[in-house]
This record gives C-alpha cells, structure tokens and sequence, in this order.
C-alpha cells in the first residue's frame, strides 16, 4: 500500500499505521495454546488467558502475537476443534478487550519447538503426514527427510514435513486456512484487532543443510526447468559446468560445498531459494483466494540471520525475494542462544544492530513498504545528513524474550534445564539497539510460560513465567515500554545520526562460491556484518548496512567509506560498476577476508598476489596495524591467511607481530579513491563471547585503527565512550527537535560509563548553546533509579568533559537531550 492509501494496515512514513493513526508497536508472544490449564480445562484456560493479557496491557504492551497450530485444531480429516482450551476466537476476543493488536501466525510450518519441547518441529497433523507420503521432503539417497536440529538421522517418525513444492499439500493447507478465518473473519479489517498474518515460519529449509534436501520430485522438476531457462541449450550449459548432458532433467545438484564448477553451486543455491519464496507466494495467493488482502492486514515471512559455518550449509536470509514476492520481511534476533553459562551478555553481539540495519534496507523492496514516498527528516547538518532514504519499515517479529529448555529424562515430571541463562539486562539492551536503529515494531518471544501438549513446561524464562509472578525481565520490558509511549510520537518523527560509513553485504553473493560451509558467504554473513558493526561501534562510528545489489546510487554516494567481507566472486556487472564508480569519485572502500581482491575484479587491474582464500578461524596472533600516524597491536586469526607480497603502489597496513615481512593488509590508492585489502581484522573481537573478556588495549587499539583509517576522509567519531561502552542517536527535525542518545555499556562489573559527544555538528547542536540532559527512561515514570541527575550544560561541555553515568552491570539507557 502507497503512502497516503488509507486502509486497516498501512505503512506510512516508516511507521505502521492502523486505522489511520501511526504507531511504534511493543508486544509479545503469547501462545493461548501454551497458556493453559494442565488438564485442558477450558474455563480454567481462559482465565489464564485473560489474566496473562491483562498483566501484558498493565506492562506497557499494545500487540500480542500467537501461532496456530494446524495440528492442535485438527484431530482429525475434515474436522476441527475450537471451543475451550482450543477457542481461538475467544482469545482474539479477550485480547481485544484489553486494547491489544494481534498478529496471527497460523503457518502452517511454525516450528515452536511444537508439540513436545526441544527437538520437534510443528504442525502438520500426524493424520496428514501419514496418508500423503508422496509428499515429504526427500534426502538425496531418496529417503524421506527428519528433521532434528543436530542431525537428520536422529530425527524422529513425526518429524517428516511437507515438501514446498507439494501441490497436494497447499491444497491441504487452504483447507485450513479457510477454517482458521471462519474463526477470525469478521476481526480483521478497518476496527478490528487482527493487523497481521504471518505467512509460514522461518521458510529456510527447516534449517538443513541445502545440499541434502529436497529432492522431492516436483522440487526437482523445477530446478530443471530453472536451469533450461537460464542456459537455454545443453551446450551452453556444458560450457559452465564442464561436462555433457543428454538432457536438463539428467544434471544432479552438487553434493557439498566446494566441489564441481562454481555455477552449479550457484544454480542450486539459488533454486532452493527461489523455492522457499515461491511457497511464500502460495500462501498468500490461497489468502487472498479466501479474501484477505492488504490493506486489511499486514503479510509477513521472517527470517532470522543465525548462521553455522562449517556445520551445515543454510539457506541464508533472502529479504529481497522474499519482500518482493510474499510480504514484509520481518527479523528473528536470539543474540545469547549458545547453552553456556551467562557469563556473557550476548552469544551474538551486535546481532540486533546489524540486522535491525539490514532489515530495514530489505524492506524498500516490499510493495507495502517501498511504493512510498521518500522518508522525512534530518539527522542535524554535516556529517550525519544526507539525501532521505526510501520509505523503509524494520519489524522484529521475533525477538528474544528468554530462551527453551532442554527436556530431562524423567519421565514423569520432564522437566527442562536452561543452562543458556538471558540475562535480565540482555532484554533492555536488545530492546533499546533496536529502537536505536529504527525498528518501528518488536514482539518480544515469548512473553508468557506454558506447556507443550504432553505437559512439560515450556517456560523460556519469559517475563511471565508459569505461576504469572513478576520477573526481573518484566520489569525491564515495562521500564522500556513507559519510555517508548512517553516518546512515541517523537521516536516516529526521529531518524538515526549516522557516520558517512556502511557496512556491504551483496546478496547476489548468497547464492556464490561454491556453497556456503566455512569458507562462503555463510560465515561472512552470519559472523562477519555483526563483527564490523561493533568495530565501528567501539570507534565512535554507527554505520548504514546496505546491501549492494539493490542499493540507490544516492546511498553509496552518501558515504565516504564501505567496509565490505566479500569472497569477491559472485558479484553482479551492475554491482562492480557501480563499485568502480563509487572508488573513482573518492572514498575508501575495505575488503575483508576475500578469496580474491576486489581490485581484480572492478578494474581487471593487477591482483594484490592474493593466491586463494584459505580461511582464517583456526588460530589467532598478535597483529601490528599501520595507519597514518598511528600503529598498535591486537590479536587476530591469521592461520591459513595469506602472506602478501606488496605489488608497486601499495603499503602494508597489517603485519604479522611475529613476522614482520608477513603483510596481512594492503593500501593503495584508485582513481581518487582508496582501496583496503585485509586478510584479516579485529572484528573476531566483537562478533562474539570474546567481546566480554578482552583486553582492555586490544579493544582500544582495535578501535584506533579504524578511527585512523577513515580520518584523512574527514569522518570524525559521533560518540567517545571508552572501550567497554558504546552509543547511538536518533534525532527529530529541526532546531528544538530532541536528540536520543542510547548508550550501552558492554561491562559485566557495572563501572560508570563517561560519554563525550564529539561531533557536535553531525548530532545537530549547537557550539554556542546550552542543552538540557535526562535519563529518558527514568523520566518516563516509575523506571529504573537515573543513570545521571538532570543537567543543563553547554555543547563544549558535552564534548570535552561528557557525562558520567552509572549504568551498572550490562545497563543501558537513553538520554533525552534538547535545547533549554
């Protein structure tokens, strides 16, 4: 839907908006299916449901979401359940009744961790799986596909899933969606509660390897077809893979990573990709079929960026197919998933940012997003503003909230052990990175406790656990939300003070290099855009995430330096052009972990004496950095990169410390721009639990390299906030429009954090004024104790002296800064 199309559900100037009035959502997850009586009693069940929904409305939340699960409603062929403990529409109801949106998530996959706890998979009625095996995901060899989330093999008998490709069952699948809306018809559209319908759930191949599944026959009847639309004759299709085929239907995918001609890797990827996006497409056709339409609700697919280098090869994110073909694309953020102990905040630090970032970019490739208008305000004068951007949306439609047990063997009770703790603070934190960087709606997974059908618990350490008493991470999400509809209207109106930075990713590349696997685009995505942004994090830069196959000239051209992990193959002519483009006009533009040096690519220029990419996770040393005036050390992986030898024009920025004729890093100029070749960075430090323990000097030294590298463009620092902390602002428009700084503080003892705003001009104060200071979420009413007194100081004390604030372990907060 257009801008300034009215309907139920629209997205107007980057925020959704409902009924005509525009909002930034704050909900959670609550499964009426969980959320219920041990002996399925109904009345018992709606009791619960109402109180757990009052105790969400009294916590600040205005949406809540809930799968509905297929298999939970349907015992039987032609026959459903709705009444009691299975009453979907009293549940809408009573939800309603307390004022919140809903968001429907009828899959028919939704995983959950459904129906038993950790280890199964979601919802397609046993009945269905049994009288229509024809129709199940096949291996390679074959057989039918179960799944598990370690190993395939250990996958059990109720684990077997429809293929997309089945056209039996998405005709199964309108049969239940046309039961689900004889439910919920008449609560959707303009009044109603019902905003959203979540298409599927995570649609990635059920998180298997792409090179093992589906070779289901119609799956594999299409990727034949796809390959005879591609290459058009057997010949042409001889010549990219080097050998010949009697016919199309004859060629087998690759069997792993990096083996045969990289165009059948590329095929195959993209096939299975095509695959997940098309089935996307089915379902909504079979809603609109029904007559559910936008603007009536809102269409979503997610996806989350999680990633397993060198376990298997996933099918990476793919927000552009997906926005463009099924509905908005939302983002899954689990940030601390690993079960180790909560000694650190994050598993995945900076996993919220980025992707909060990236999402957001996707999202102008949606109908409902992108046909709009360009967006409106300013992020001050100099450094921080540019052209406005596109109409973007970022929505996190599953955020974490906690986190599932492991089921014991005891069968009696089967009770769960969490040894992956969340800790209270991650809540806050990954809250308030994503309102720093945009995000206009979050629900929270799962908000509530409850059981799986066999009755174990499924209680996720959510803020409202079982017994429904209070939580620390209830009173985290409350202390957000108070400031989040104190300042709503003033965050909708704000937009992000960014760096003249971006961070690159290509997601013509996804499909590139042989596979994903250890050395593709899997790690570079998953680990690498996370690693970056908290380097330029902790150099005082918040960097743009753009994605290079579908980003505007007038992005790139608003930025002076592009950080970009690329294997360097895969790239589109388009792309490289525009690159080359880009580096001829000015700019620095660094490749990290390449396979081959983009100079080779772009320019057809002389490579670097780049041999190969081995990749560089195996092992980690001292490594020496030279920029401009500055050199310090830090530690690196180096085992298996590339020793450089300097080609003519070129100057070592990176050596082993103890190799000093070993160059890990390269500088020359092009055009009258700068181009960086690293076989390696500092940004292991800060994609992971290695963030929390160390060094101190490391992390400084890190830091300064970068500041170094990007000063002689003239890109100074937003923020300084020492080594362990960190900070972001979004600001409104215009002269007396507040500045929101979110500052973040990566300590695990609690030391006070002093922040100094540096760039005065980017975050658009004013030399000569004077500005009044607060703790935003304190000042919102009945949050935690201030992080600072309110203060009325002027700008040059701002940026020499800063504020000191007391943050505590792992805290966070935001500061409202505005004229006095």
């Amino acid at each position: 839907m257009h801008e300034g199309a009215r309907g139920h559900v629209t997205i107007e100037r980057g925020a959704l908006a409902i009924d005509g009035r525009r909002r930034l959502l704050l909900g959670g997850e609550l499964q009426y299916f969980r959320v219920r009586a041990r002996d399925f009693d109904g009345a018992r069940t709606q009791e619960l449901w109402a109180e757990r929904l009052r105790q969400m409305r009294e916590a600040g939340l205005d949406t809540v979401s809930s799968y509905v699960p297929w298999d939970y409603h349907a015992p039987a062929p032609g026959r459903f359940a709705w009444s009691g403990a299975r009453a979907l529409r009293r549940f809408c109801e009573l939800a309603a009744a307390q004022g919140l949106s809903i968001i429907l998530k009828p899959g028919p996959h939704i995983l959950a961790e459904w129906p038993y706890g950790f280890g199964h998979w979601g919802a397609i009625p046993t009945w269905w799986l049994e009288a229509n095996p024809a129709e199940l995901v096949r291996e390679r060899s074959g057989r039918v596909f179960r799944w598990h989330p370690l190993h395939p093999r250990l996958g059990r008998r109720r684990n077997r899933l429809p293929s997309y490709a089945s056209e039996p069952f998405l005709h199964a699948v309108e049969g239940w969606f046309a039961a689900v809306l004889e439910q919920v018809r008449d609560l959707m559209g303009p009044g109603g509660p019902i905003i959203a319908i979540q298409l599927d759930n995570e649609t990635n191949l059920f998180w298997s390897d792409a090179y093992r599944i589906d070779f289901h026959p119609a799956a594999l009847a299409r990727y034949h077809q796809r390959l005879q639309q591609r290459y058009g004759t057997l010949a042409r299709l001889a010549r990219a893979y080097g050998r010949r085929y009697r016919s199309f239907a004859e060629v087998r995918p690759p069997a792993a990573p990096g083996r045969g001609p990289a165009a059948a890797h590329r095929d195959w990827l993209e096939h299975q990709r095509l695959l997940a996006a098309e089935y996307l497409a089915a379902l909504r056709g079979i809603w609109e079929r029904l007559g559910v339409r936008e603007p009536d609700v809102l269409f979503l697919t997610n996806d989350t960026p999680k990633t397993y280098p060198g376990l298997r090869t996933l099918l990476l994110p793919d927000g552009v197919r997906k926005n463009r073909m099924a509905g908005l694309y939302c983002l899954d953020t689990y940030p601390r998933s690993l079960p180790l102990p909560a000694r650190a905040l994050f598993d995945e630090p900076y996993e919220p940012d980025a992707f909060a970032k990236l999402y957001a970019h996707w999202s102008g490739q949606c109908p409902a997003v992108g046909g709009g208008a360009r967006g409106s305000g300013a992020a001050g004068a100099g450094q921080g503003a540019g052209p406005p951007p596109r109409q973007q949306f970022a929505m996190g439609i599953e955020v974490q909230g906690g986190h599932f047990g492991l089921p014991l063997p005891i069968p009696r009770w089967r009770p769960a052990i969490s040894p992956h703790r969340v800790l209270p603070q991650a809540t806050r934190q990954t809250l308030l990175r994503l309102l720093a960087h945009g995000m206009r709606a979050i629900v929270l997974y799962t908000i509530a406790g409850g059981r799986n059908l066999d009755g174990s618990d499924y209680d996720f350490q959510a803020a409202l656990p079982l017994d429904g008493r209070r939580t620390a991470r209830l009173a985290e999400i409350e202390a957000v939300s108070r400031f989040v509809r104190h300042e709503e209207q003033r965050l909708l109106a704000s937009r992000a003070v960014e760096s003249p930075v971006a961070i690159l990713t290509s997601s013509t590349q996804l499909d590139a290099a042989r596979g994903g696997g250890l050395r593709g685009g899997q790690r570079i995505f998953g680990q690498e855009l996370r690693g970056l942004f908290g380097w330029c994090a902790a150099a005082g830069l918040s960097p743009a995430v753009l994605d290079l196959a579908v980003a505007e000239e007038a992005e790139l051209a608003a930025r002076s330096v592009l950080l970009f992990p690329s294997t360097g193959d895969g790239l589109s002519a388009p792309e490289l052009a525009r690159l080359e483009r880009w580096l001829r006009r000015g700019g620095l533009l660094v490749q990290l972990l390449a396979r081959e040096p983009l100079e080779h690519w772009i320019g057809g220029g002389r490579r670097l004496g780049a041999s190969g990419w081995q990749g560089v996770l195996s092992g980690r040393a001292p490594v020496m950095f030279f920029a401009g005036d500055a050199a310090g050390v830090f530690r690196a992986p180096v085992r298996g990169a590339e020793r450089l030898r300097p080609p003519p024009g070129t100057e070592p920025l990176l050596r082993h410390a103890g190799e000093p004729d070993r160059a890990l890093g390269l500088v020359r100029a092009w055009g009258a721009g700068t181009l960086a070749y690293l076989a390696t960075s500092p940004c292991w430090l800060f994609a992971g639990r290695a963030l929390y323990r160390a060094r101190t000097e490391e992390l400084e030294a890190a830091a300064l390299m970068l500041r170094r590298l990007v000063r002689p463009l003239g890109v100074r620092r937003l923020f300084a906030c020492g080594p362990r902390a960190e900070a972001h602002a979004r600001r409104e428009a215009g002269e007396q429009g507040a500045l929101f700084v979110f500052v973040f503080s990566n300590d695990a003892r609690g030391a006070p954090v002093r922040v100094r705003l540096r760039n005065l001009e980017a975050l658009g104060l004013a030399p000569e004024r004077r500005y009044r200071i607060e703790d935003a979420l304190a000042t919102a009413g009945g949050g935690p104790p201030p992080a600072l007194a309110p203060a009325v100081l002027a700008a040059a004390a701002l940026r020499e002296q800063g504020l000191v604030l007391a943050l505590g372990p792992y805290g966070a907060t935001v500061l409202r800064v505005e004229p006095a």
